[in-house]
């Protein structure tokens, strides 16, 4: 006896001891080497069975190789939350909550998780080793250009699925195939069918379209009970209701199908919870089916592989993903499959057994000591219930009061209790993170509230007689806490105690500085709609005007002998004209916001014009020169070109003041090498056109250069600028394909560099033919031309008649129409497109129903994209842009004469 008592004591004591020494031992090592931080993106939520068993199976095999080991695991919804911008918020949201972490690996479950992660992977922890699992459709080009991600992919494994049918349904001759509606053409389809391609030779496949929930059992009821059917995918019908859980749908296909269903996903369980798959809700009779649990225990394996510090190199994705056999016992029975039949090493679940007569005695023994308990409960309960509820009465009052206060916490608004005098007894978190951080327990001083940005102030007693007649509201331009000027939308109102007098005041302010300089935009663009539109309106007369003068001297100089002496002069006033009309159609084009036109130019005439311009506005103290050294052609828009040249030398201006100083203006080729790439990546190698802006000025501070092209961002006094034009000329420049930089020092000036591409094609140039020689012409034609400029019409007609038509000339729309109704002849009609009453499509409109094969020319000084685009839908053979030439009208009457014929 006394031998068995010590045998005892040394059996409890023995290992007592040895656990206390390795606990010594195992605190040692995790002083040592402490456990690895571990990230955790599951790509659903929380109670879908899927990836809760990847994540069980993962946690199982880290826990086993680290104990203690919790990961930090984040829900990402992307099953039921699929809205653009929830991606973003994700990652807002994980970098706020992990600023400052470093974790050792980043595990990933599902599709939706892997790319996440690869998207941000460099904010999120870069170089941080990825391990994925369950992912669809795996390819290499998933993982392009990244590095030290490995995983587990979640591919089917028909090939078994068909040797299982086979063997098991080997009478069965047609299969029925059922997939959901997001798998119409998907890889996996594809995928099935290769598959049937090796295995499945002799078997008729035909595909189950276009059912929903309520109508699929009915439809696997009436099939022929000798077939077999097979199940890809079932999370939604084709009215897209999710029934990838939904117990009493799965239950019903489960007793209706008249034929087996074989399966490859794994039934619905609540395995993350521990129970196994006698719990099951099986579609079918089984298969080899994927599970997640044992997705998520390889996908462990290899985490806890690189954990150890094993090189990524030789671990590979592994693209086997692992499955299981097993069969629902009740579906084999149903469906009259011999068990006998079933593969070695399958497992059958729900086999029918008597749980009562196995356990007889203890199922009585538990009820006895059931009925007992369930007395003292009873008494228990009865005594307890007052109490009970009172505690769960204040249990909801303390968790609504929590609520309200965690959501004022949290709420990016500023929110504060003032008292009588202004001062503040409570402020939530996003008050002293904007405007004054204080120490734990103290609060703000709120006088600065009541003092803007300008040094105005005022009493907050004159906020709370405001506030006492409703509220109090006020935006006020305030400095936060790290001295910038933000605008506050303050509400101030009462709180009223029950006789109706205030006692203390809520304080709720909104940063709307954002929101007011987009209204301060919006209100300038309207400022410069209305300009655009009296530029253009004034621009369209003053083309009228050129047209007349355009055309006149160019009857003139027909009409004068060669050895003329005014022939000179003339031909001056032409050209004149030719460069008005380029003036006018920059105007127009600027205004109208139409789509730049890019062309083939050399900037040295643009420049010149600017700085002619320019001069004329700028100090005599400051000098402008204009430098060419050697200026190769671009491709540019020559009105964008002409505004960032005018927009840096404006600056240039402004930064030398009323003080002497030189702006220069370089052009000059240079062959842009890796030196010019590093510091812009954007170039390509090879010859560009370098155009400089130099000035002598006061220069930029080195601390604003980084920020001179950010939009908004002005060192101006407050209405002097808007901070838009370095923006737009940066925008312009990045649309070139062409890159910008600045270097500069205080009192030393400022130089900025523009690089563009060098273009070898030739310039455009401007067809300004001298004669009437080599004109296509008439022979006797009758033309009509309508215009309500009376002598553009005059002048348009002399010009055809000159080339051999014969012209009838109207000033009023609708007397063409008098004239075609009259059956006067009419070969072509020539428009206008604005005229007083009727517009060119509208006189178009009338004319077609007298004379339905009517042809007609449309001139004008400017049309929008979209009023070309509709000039198709009214037989108009060409449009003719103002101001007219002869060659230019001779040209396009001939073409259109010459369609009609």
């Amino acid at each position: 006896m006394l031998s068995r008592f010590f045998v005892k004591v040394l059996g409890v004591v023995l290992p007592l001891v040895l656990l206390l020494g390795s606990s010594d031992v195992i605190g040692a090592d995790q002083a040592i080497a402490p456990l690895p931080r571990v990230l955790v993106l599951n790509s659903y939520h929380a109670g879908y069975s899927w990836s809760d068993g990847e994540l069980h199976g993962l946690q199982r095999v880290l826990l086993r190789e680290y104990p203690g080991l919790i990961p930090d695991v984040e829900f990402l919804d992307g099953k039921r939350d699929v809205s653009p911008g929830h991606a973003q918020m994700l990652l807002e949201f994980i970098l706020r909550r992990y600023e400052g972490v470093r974790f050792d690996l980043i595990v990933t479950l599902d599709d939706f998780a892997l790319q996440f992660a690869l998207a941000h992977r460099p904010k999120i922890s870069p170089d941080t080793p990825i391990v994925f699992a369950g992912v669809n459709n795996y390819s290499l080009e998933i993982l392009a250009g990244q590095t030290r991600v490995t995983g587990v992919t979640e591919d089917f494994d028909f090939d078994r699925c068909f040797e299982l049918l086979r063997k098991l349904r080997p009478q069965s001759r047609t299969i029925h195939l059922i997939c959901d509606s997001a798998l119409g053409n998907d890889d996996t389809l594809a995928a099935f069918f290769r598959s049937a391609e090796r295995f499945g030779r002799g078997l008729e496949f035909r595909q189950l379209r276009g059912w929903i929930a309520e109508d699929l059992p009915q439809r696997l009821a009436a099939l022929p009970p000798g077939d077999a059917a097979f199940i890809i995918g079932i999370a939604r019908d084709f009215n897209g209701r999710v029934i990838s859980e939904d117990s009493v749908f799965i239950q019903e296909v489960a007793r209706r199908s008249a034929v087996p269903i074989f399966m490859v996903n794994q039934p619905v369980l609540p395995v993350s919870y521990g129970y196994g798959w006698d719990n099951a809700l099986w579609l079918g009779v089984g298969g080899a089916v994927l599970s997640s649990i044992q997705h998520g225990e390889t996908a462990g394996a290899l985490a806890c592989r690189i954990l150890r510090g094993e090189d990524m190199a030789t671990i590979p994705v592994l693209t086997d993903s692992p499955s299981q056999v097993v069969f629902s016992y009740p579906q084999l029975i149903r469906h009259g499959i011999d068990t006998d039949l079933l593969p070695p090493g399958a497992e059958i679940f729900n086999r029918p057994y008597s749980f009562f007569r196995l356990y007889r005695a203890r199922i009585l023994t538990t009820l006895g000591v059931i009925l007992l308990l369930s007395a003292a409960v009873v008494v228990l309960v009865v005594n307890n219930l007052r109490r009970h509820r009172a505690e769960v009465a204040l249990r909801s009052s303390n968790e609504r009061l929590q609520l309200l206060m965690t959501a004022i916490e949290q709420a990016t608004e500023l929110i504060a209790l003032l008292s009588h005098d202004g001062t503040a007894f409570y402020a939530n978190a996003a008050f002293t993170r904007v405007l004054q951080p204080v120490e734990p327990n103290q609060m703000p001083d709120t006088a600065a509230l009541w003092r803007d940005a300008s040094g105005n102030s005022f009493s907050f007693a004159t906020v709370a007689r405001a506030a006492d007649l409703g509220r109090w509201q006020e935006r006020i331009s305030l400095f936060n806490n790290q001295g910038t000027a933000i605008i506050l939308h303050i509400i101030v109102t009462p709180i009223l105690a029950a006789a109706g007098e205030p006692t203390r005041y809520l304080f709720i302010a909104q940063d709307v500085t954002q929101e007011t300089r987009l209204e301060e935009q919006v209100r300038l663009a309207q400022k410069m709609d209305a300009i655009g539109t009296l530029a253009s309106g004034i621009a369209h007369d003053f083309n009228n005007i050129l047209s007349a003068i355009l055309c006149n001297t160019e009857i003139v100089l027909e009409d004068l002998p060669v050895a003329h002496g005014s022939r000179e002069q003339l031909e001056d006033v032409r050209r004149a004209t030719y460069r008005a009309t380029s003036l006018v159609r920059q105007i127009l084009t600027f205004s109208r916001h139409t789509k730049p036109r890019r062309e083939v130019l050399s900037v040295t005439p643009i420049l010149a014009e600017m700085l002619k311009f320019l001069r004329a506005t700028t100090p005599v103290s400051v000098t402008l020169r204009h430098t060419v050294k050697s200026s190769p052609r671009i491709m540019a828009d020559p009105t964008q070109l002409y505004q960032v040249a005018l927009n840096l030398c404006t600056n240039a201006v402004q930064a030398i003041g009323s003080r002497d100083g030189l702006i220069e203006v370089i052009e000059e080729a240079v062959d842009v090498g890796s030196d010019i790439i590093v510091l812009h990546p954007e170039l390509l190698p090879g010859p560009h056109l370098r155009l400089s802006v130099r000035d002598d000025g006061c220069g930029i501070p080195p601390e604003i250069v980084s920020r001179i092209f950010e939009p908004f961002f002005t060192t101006k006094e407050r209405g002097q600028g808007t901070g838009l034009g370095l923006s737009v000329v940066h925008g312009i420049i990045r649309s070139h394909q062409a890159a910008i930089s600045v270097y500069s020092s205080s009192e030393k000036g400022t130089v900025f560099h523009l690089y563009f591409p060098a273009c070898t094609s030739p310039a455009n140039t401007v067809d300004t033919p001298a004669s009437l020689i080599g004109l296509p012409r008439g022979t006797g034609q009758q033309i009509v031309i309508v215009d309500d400029e009376a002598s553009l019409t005059r002048m348009g007609a002399l010009m055809l008649e000159r080339l051999g038509y014969r012209c009838i000339p109207f000033v009023h729309p609708k007397a063409v129409l008098d004239y075609l109704g009259g059956g006067g002849a009419c070969d072509l009609l020539v428009t206008d497109f604005s005229m007083p009453g009727l517009n060119a499509f509208e006189l178009l409109t009338l004319a077609h129903k007298l004379r339905p094969e009517l042809r007609a020319i449309l001139t004008t000084g400017y049309l929008s994209e979209s009023d070309r685009a509709r000039a198709v839908e009214f037989a108009i053979e060409c449009i003719v842009e103002k101001p007219l030439t002869t060659a230019s009208l001779g040209r396009a009457v001939a073409e259109a004469l010459a369609k009609r014929s």
